[in-house]
Formats: structure tokens, C-alpha cells, sequence
């Protein structure tokens, strides 16, 4: 029912995305990778380290860490950015 819940909003987070509802889909996107979704924290810590996207301010160090905690969960795309990082120092 938890996994089911985080998915639940992580697809609003990206609806609104899409429909440039910037403000609501920041929020929902960090609720969900504080909550344990590791495609939400792979999301946050790609926008964080590469263009500030959803709205966040640029952060290379923030977004590693979300990248290494979306790499723990198992996040496939995320243990790819992680090993990307480490290989660059960023880790």
C-alpha cells in the first residue's frame, strides 16, 4: 500500500510537471523522495546537479547525495548517475 501511495505521487508529480505546474510538482517530487521513492530521488538529484529543473535551485552536492540514495534503493538509473559521479570525484 506504501509503495503503491509513493508511486500514487510521484505520476501527479510528473502530471503536473507537464502541465507547467512547476510549484505544485516541486512539492510533490520532494514529498515523495523524502518519503523513500527512489525514482522521485533519482528525479530530484538529476535536476539538482544538472540544471535546476522542478524548479530547485542548482546544488551538484545535494544532488549527488539524492543520486547515491536513489543508487541504495536499487534505482537502476540512479546507480548509473552515482557511478558516474564516483568516476568524476563527485561522490
Amino acid at each position: 500500500l506504501v509503495d503503491n501511495l509513493r508511486e500514487l505521487i510521484l505520476e501527479y508529480a510528473l502530471k503536473y510537471r507537464r502541465e507547467d505546474k512547476i510549484e505544485m510538482a516541486k512539492n510533490l517530487i520532494l514529498r515523495c523522495a523524502d518519503i523513500g521513492n527512489s525514482r522521485a530521488m533519482f528525479h530530484v538529484g538529476y535536476a539538482l546537479w544538472s540544471n535546476g529543473g522542478w524548479g530547485l535551485n542548482h546544488d551538484e552536492k545535494s544532488g549527488v547525495e539524492w543520486m547515491r540514495k536513489s543508487a541504495q534503493l536499487g534505482n537502476g538509473a540512479g546507480m548509473a548517475f552515482y557511478v558516474f559521479f564516483l568516476l568524476r570525484g563527485l561522490g
